[in-house]
């Protein structure tokens, strides 16, 4: 039995004596369980007493029933309690209605509040008036609230500006996170046409995936990063006369006699150029297929209009096809809504896929039950599948300990695969130990990849110089 068990009963009572928060996972559960009729009551009990959550869930349920006079109406009270995610979603209505100008008022007041989401939506908005650099600064503030799918942006914008480097650095970061990182990452190997399936290692500093014991990983010579386990590069080669990604000909020749990963590409494509609508098109296309990869995608774009209740419906849907992102997804949404057993429960799915977000949010489940050995256990597997982020906690661990030998171990192993908090937090011990410049050279790396921290950390270090 789970360590976070809680009985159904005890739930229900919970919600039944007045507890908000338990009438909305009760509604939230029915929703996910195909009973939208229940979910309303629960959600609707929950509105009736301020809970700004559940107001939100009646609007986007309202929108999917096309009643927009209904959802935006539940947006609006949810917004009139500071709710960023109402305030997100009509901003949403308004763009979808071409009233760009009140888009961007709603998508304001919630960036204000730091929605990485309504963040990113202005640098969609940025990007669309062929605004370039508003739209890399407000990717850059999403980005520093650790946003995948601003990150990824933040690729795409390098790569179509020619800094290969920089946009597979970009995608590393946002890598297991973001499904379209990896695609953004096999655009730039098609790019150099640098697809290999043998182990001889890179020499010449070129981006390459490859397959090595474990399962693929992209490499550039020096750094190597696993890819997802459910990632199939033999795919791209099934799909006839294609040249690369950027082949939309080739792509559309596929998916006009139904290949359902070009119609998936072909809504990578669209995404990437701004057109969420075409891409959604073609992710739909693609899905009506049984493409699970297409399906967590328009789970992403879901989810990224702050829309969870379908975003939840798309994950589910993938993952009952087996995509671990999507069950990473599920588990990371349940943590958020509470409910630590679903959350758990779809941490060990994808986990057991070698998802390593998943591996790295069944850590943090461990250590929030006050569990730090399990914790520790969790992100040692998390770090040998590549995931940075368990290797700056382990670092952490290390540095609470006082190894400070074991934590710069890690941080570098983390800063290798492009992690800005654990090269700031190596500056820290370069500068304790009196090495300023190599502090300074350590700070100036996580700034330039958009850290508050490493930028707040060299300001001070200059000047004190």
């Amino acid at each position: 039995m789970s360590r976070f068990h809680s009985d159904a009963d005890d739930l229900e009572a919970a919600a039944n004596a007045g507890d908000t928060d338990a009438m909305l996972k009760l509604g939230i559960r029915a929703h996910n369980a195909g009973d939208v009729g229940l979910a309303k009551s629960w959600f609707t009990k929950a509105a009736n007493l301020d809970h700004p959550q559940a107001m939100d869930n009646l609007g986007v349920i309202a929108k999917e029933a096309g009643d927009l006079g209904l959802a935006k109406s539940w947006f609006t009270k949810a917004a009139n309690l500071d709710h960023p995610q109402a305030m997100n979603n009509l901003g949403i209505i308004a763009k979808e209605a071409g009233d760009l100008g009140l888009a961007k008022s709603w998508f304001t007041k919630a960036a204000n509040l730091d929605h990485p989401v309504a963040i990113t939506s202005l640098g969609v908005l940025a990007e669309e008036a062929g605004d370039i650099e508003l739209a890399k600064s407000w990717y850059m503030k999403a980005a520093e609230l650790d946003h995948p799918r601003a990150i990824t942006s933040l690729g795409v914008l390098a790569s179509q500006a020619g800094d290969i480097a920089l946009a597979a650095s970009w995608y590393m970061k946002a890598i297991g996170r973001d499904p379209d990182a990896a695609t953004g990452l096999i655009i730039l190997v098609n790019k150099t046409g640098n697809i290999e399936f043998g182990l001889d290692p890179m020499t010449d500093g070129t981006i390459a995936i490859k397959r090595g014991r474990f399962g693929w990983y992209i490499t550039n010579g020096e750094i190597n990063l696993s890819l997802p386990r459910d990632f199939d590069p033999y795919a791209l080669t099934a799909i006839p006369n294609v040249s690369s990604m950027n082949d939309a000909d080739g792509l559309l020749a596929a998916a006009n006699v139904g290949d359902s990963n070009a119609m998936k590409h072909l809504g990578v494509l669209a995404e990437d150029a701004g057109d969420l609508d075409l891409a959604k098109s073609w992710y739909q296309k693609s899905a009506d297929l049984g493409n699970p990869d297409a399906m967590n995608d328009l789970g992403n774009l879901a989810d990224d209009a702050g829309d969870l209740v379908l975003a939840a419906s798309w994950f589910q849907k993938a993952a009952d096809l087996g995509n671990s992102d999507a069950m990473q997804h599920l588990g990371r949404n349940a943590h958020i809504a509470g409910d630590l057993e679903l959350s758990e429960s779809w941490f060990q799915k994808a986990a057991d896929l070698g998802n390593s977000d998943a591996v790295l949010g069944l850590g943090g489940l461990a250590e929030q039950a006050g569990d730090r050995k399990a914790a520790e256990s969790w992100w040692q597997k998390a770090a040998e599948l590549g995931n940075s982020k368990a290797m700056w906690r382990l670092g952490d661990l290390a540095k609470r300990r006082r190894d400070l030998e074991l934590a710069e171990s890690w941080w570098q192993k983390a800063s290798d695969l492009g992690n800005s908090e654990a090269m700031w937090h190596l500056g820290l011990l370069a500068e304790k130990a009196g090495d300023r410049k190599t502090a300074e050279a350590w700070y100036q790396k996580s700034a330039d990849l958009g850290s508050l921290a490493g930028r707040s950390n060299l300001r001070r270090l200059r000047r004190s110089s």
